[in-house]
């Protein structure tokens, strides 16, 4: 009978795994990892359109700002416009002033209106 209990003790002692607290509190922790993680994420997720609109807003004004700079390097004349207004006689690729696009370029004049955070082109 001895040795039959002192099999089964050495067999206790042998065996290994996690109580029910480790489990738990293993199980907690990894939940509040994951909530972290989700939250971040779905805030990602809401950002996003606004991001978006800022990129292209961004993406506009260096278009304006480069075909600004293109048309004052090959101007000629810049009348003396107000703080909102600038006027280029520059050189642009149409059949008339304000008219169709052309293959060849004719001087005309240009006039940027900026106002408001938006900057309008006449030609």
């Amino acid at each position: 009978m001895r040795l039959g209990r002192r099999a089964v003790a050495g067999l206790r002692r042998e065996e290994s795994g996690f109580t029910l607290i480790e489990l738990l509190v293993a199980t907690a922790v990894g939940l509040v990892v994951v909530g972290g993680a989700l939250t971040v994420f779905m805030g990602g997720i809401r950002s996003e359109p606004r991001t978006a609109s800022q990129v292209t807003a961004i993406q506009q004004a260096r278009v304006t700002v480069d075909r600004i700079t293109r048309e004052l390097r090959q101007g000629w004349e810049t009348p003396i416009t107000s703080k909102t207004q600038l006027a280029i006689v520059t050189y642009v690729k149409a059949a008339s002033c304000g008219g169709a696009a052309a293959s060849t370029a004719i001087p005309c004049r240009v006039t940027y209106n900026c106002s408001a955070g938006a900057c309008t082109r006449v030609v």
